[in-house]
């Protein structure tokens, strides 16, 4: 494979827009710089998380509206998710070792949020259906 000149373009709308005219034929580049296809189950993990990240960043922004008191932990949630994200694109030998210490963490705030809700009384019990 030869290697791939970057053309930088100058724009007045965003001056930081670049590419390399060759198209990227369906892949693209993990930190390790291994080329895998864009749909690959490493690619859709690490959208996922970011668009849970993008929620919880939502629910941030609410939350500080309401001044409540668990925004600070919404925050961590979502730097534990960078942290989630780095682990997911290092290959096995490279992958840090994510704590368990963030699983306790999110286990404790579950368990000291539920406490403050009211017993269930009901449940929504999911069904399959047919939709004409």
């Amino acid at each position: 494979m030869g290697t791939t000149s970057l053309s930088i373009m100058s724009s007045s709308v965003n001056p930081s827009i670049f590419f390399t005219r060759e198209g990227d034929h369906g892949l693209t580049v993990t930190l390790t710089g291994d080329k895998r296809e864009k749909d690959s189950n490493l690619f859709n993990a690490v959208g996922t998380t970011e668009e849970l990240s993008s929620y919880i960043g939502l629910a941030r922004e609410y939350a500080k509206d309401g001044e409540h008191s668990y925004t600070d932990k919404l925050k961590r949630i979502q730097c534990i998710l960078v942290d989630i994200n780095t682990c997911i694109l290092r290959t096995s030998q490279e992958r840090p070792r994510f704590s368990p210490r963030h699983t306790k963490d999110l286990e404790d705030w579950i368990t000291e949020y539920s406490n403050q809700l009211p017993p269930l009384e009901n449940y929504v019990i999911p069904v399959s259906a047919s939709i004409p």
